[in-house]
């Protein structure tokens, strides 16, 4: 199970309807050895919900006759990295013992090697941080073919804008999947299941803390309810009211939101 954000304790993981359609995109890329986005604004919940299809994923999805069960890489690139330093942290992530002074091409090549003889999914997080070189090299190990490769790119804001400057990688996406806050409409409901702080608490209550300072964001809904958890043990409660919303905002610093 992923982590929540700041560990919170007690928080069910929430199969929304958008985070079905990442497992399907996810199953759907290694099925066809694709290259995928998904992106959306921070705290929406890109990682966790990558995360958690990925736990999900049989590793045996693939015929054997290929190489064998299927093995998922995850890299974080720095910001703006050289071609050398992202060959670099693919061979790092890919090979068993990569060599420590290889130049750039040399290092492709035993990528190559490695995700021609099996099945692999490359996860790259913070992708907004992409350069041209960075989708070059990318590319380059996603074009070779035999090779059995399938790639999702997971970013923040920027993060799609990024791969559509660049035609001939933008060209080869096969499935994009743009995250986004939660509606409205639906928060009380989803929120209700999210803890048992708000299994009974009244709907309009939730759907205020929603409007004054949860937004629809995961996270945000992270930070308010571990702060609220903690007020309420404190005071013997189980259920969010009103004044336990407003003493949250106080200790998170809100005190100045409307309420």
């Amino acid at each position: 199970m992923p982590e929540h954000f700041l560990r919170l304790a007690g928080a069910t993981t929430m199969p929304t309807e958008e985070v079905q359609l990442v497992e399907q995109d996810v199953r759907d890329l290694v099925r066809y050895q694709g290259l995928g986005v998904v992106h959306g604004r921070a705290g929406v919940g890109k990682t966790f919900a990558v995360q958690w299809c990925l736990e999900r994923l049989d590793p045996v999805t693939t015929d054997t006759a290929r190489g064998g069960p299927l093995r998922v890489v995850q890299v974080v690139f720095t910001h703006a990295p050289t071609a050398l330093e992202v060959a670099k942290e693919l061979a790092r992530a890919v090979l068993v013992d990569p060599p420590r002074n290889a130049n750039r091409y040399r290092l492709q090549n035993l990528v190559l090697e490695r995700v021609t003889g099996r099945p692999h999914l490359l996860v790259v997080d913070e992708a907004q941080r992409l350069t041209r070189h960075t989708m070059e090299v990318l590319r380059y190990l996603w074009d070779h073919k035999p090779s059995q490769l399938a790639v999702l790119l997971v970013g923040g804001d920027g993060c799609r804008e990024v791969v559509a400057r660049e035609p001939m990688m933008e060209s080869r996406v096969f499935r994009t999947r743009h995250l986004q806050p939660l509606p409205g409409r639906r928060v009380p409901e989803l929120i209700r299941r999210y803890h048992s702080l708000y299994h009974r608490a009244e709907a309009d209550l939730i759907a205020r803390v929603d409007a004054e300072f949860a937004h629809g964001i995961w996270r945000n809904w992270a930070s308010f309810t571990l702060t609220a958890a903690e007020l309420a043990a404190e005071h013997d409660r189980d259920t969010l009211d009103a004044e336990l919303v407003d003493n949250t905002y106080l200790r998170l610093g809100a005190a100045s939101l409307p309420g």
